[in-house]
């Protein structure tokens, strides 16, 4: 036996923008092309929402059930026509196999939904099966969702500041905060080792404003130091500036701290701004009022056009390390950056290179009219850095490390 666990993709957007008539009239077509291509004896269930399991019973082979579900996809993927309309749908598939994988409903659902999840993570209509890989990698999400909670009551994260610099004159402009989490038993834990565990729980919310009241409570002891201070760029997750109470609790954080606004940036990554653009152009609106600078994180990596850009009230965008790795030896890159660069110097924004390695990318980056970088060749050691590392430490101890008026509102 097989089950198929089937979740239709971007399906919420068909309902926000058609309303929902037209999204259970899509729902239905969808249920009759899945019950159109399997076998009499076979089930056909609607789970809730936009979430379909088709049961294969005597299934065959992993051949036999790849090929329907590549049918499955196929039809599902034609367009279907809604109240004169022709809408287009993709969906996710994950695969589980009975009794190789499991011998219960619960195991089974478990597995088909591990299954689905990586095949989302891949991209929109694809197909995964179960691995006893997933499972292990569920297990130790959780694990770490768990030392996460516990970290984020104590005193285990810290920050570390990674120098922006004009590349012409390597003078440190600014800089980015960037997480660490001292784990007691895996030792330095970069982000991209536990960011996912934190996505996948929601302490991504909470993480994401212990970074911001760390960062305002680091300026304003460098302020009373009489040190210079320079702005800092903190990443702000798609999670949380979708928050209900993101407005509101950067407000309170801004008044509890005092911290000048201008030098505070928040770094949204396109992908995030493109979504919803309407809401997303008033909060940014919202964020300009307070002083604050904003920047597009990754840029380059989403779908934004320059008529889209002209609507967001946005200062800086940031090339993604992906176009800058390979500038030396790829034309396509240098096209892009060269283009990303002409683009926003129309616009009047400051444009920030991403992971430069090579004195060489460097100097490309300088030709084609980028002043500012990231990397460990855009700038020697910076005494801002240094400054704002050591004036961090100091001042962990001082700041509610915990932020639990936001994750008790969030629940478990």
């Amino acid at each position: 036996m097989a089950l198929l666990y089937l979740d239709l993709d971007d399906f919420k957007r068909i309902n926000d923008s058609m309303g929902h008539e037209v999204g259970d009239q899509l729902l239905i077509a969808v249920a009759q092309r899945l019950r159109g291509l399997v076998r009499a004896n076979d089930i056909v269930a609607r789970l809730g929402g936009d979430e379909f399991a088709v049961v294969l019973l005597d299934s065959g082979g992993t051949e036999d059930i790849l090929r329907l579900a590549e049918k499955l996809i196929a039809s599902i993927r034609q367009p279907i026509k809604v109240e004169s309309r022709e809408l287009v749908i993709s969906t996710s598939i994950g695969i589980t196999v009975a009794p190789t994988d499991g011998d219960s409903a619960s195991q089974l659902l478990r597995n088909a939904d591990l299954a689905l999840y990586a095949s989302k993570r891949r991209g929109k209509n694809c197909i995964a099966f179960f691995n006893q890989q997933m499972q292990d990698e569920a297990m130790r999400l959780m694990r770490l969702e768990e030392d996460l909670r516990q970290a984020l009551a104590g005193s285990q994260l810290t920050l570390a500041y990674q120098p922006i610099v004009e590349l012409e004159r390597r003078r440190t402009v600014a800089c980015e905060a960037l997480i660490r989490w001292q784990h007691p038993r895996h030792g330095w834990l970069a982000p991209g080792q536990f960011i996912a565990a934190a996505e996948q729980s929601g302490l991504i919310v909470p993480l994401g404003y212990w970074v911001l009241r760390q960062v305002c409570a680091t300026l304003v002891a460098c302020l009373e130091e009489g040190d210079h201070a320079v702005p800092v760029a903190v990443n702000i997750s798609p999670q949380q500036f979708r928050d209900k109470g993101f407005m509101a609790e950067i407000r309170r954080i801004l008044a509890a701290t005092g911290v000048p606004p201008r030098l505070l940036e928040l770094e949204i990554t396109e992908t995030t701004l493109m979504d919803n653009l309407e809401a997303t152009a008033a909060i940014l609106a919202d964020l300009k009022a307070l002083g604050l600078r904003i920047s597009i994180d990754d840029f380059g990596t989403g779908y934004s056009s320059l008529a889209l850009l002209k609507q967001l009230p946005v200062d800086k965008l940031k090339i993604d390390r992906c176009f800058v790795q390979d500038l030396e030896n790829d034309e396509d890159d240098r096209q892009i950056i060269q283009a990303v660069v002409a683009m926003a110097s129309k616009l009047g924004l400051e444009v920030v290179a991403e992971g430069i390695e090579t004195e060489p990318q460097r100097d490309w980056l300088m030709a084609f009219g980028c002043g500012f970088g990231q990397g460990i060749c855009s700038a020697g050691p910076s005494s801002v850095e240094g400054r704002l590392r050591r004036v961090s430490r100091r001042s962990e101890a001082g700041v509610d490390p915990v932020g639990w008026a936001t994750l008790n509102r969030m629940g478990d």
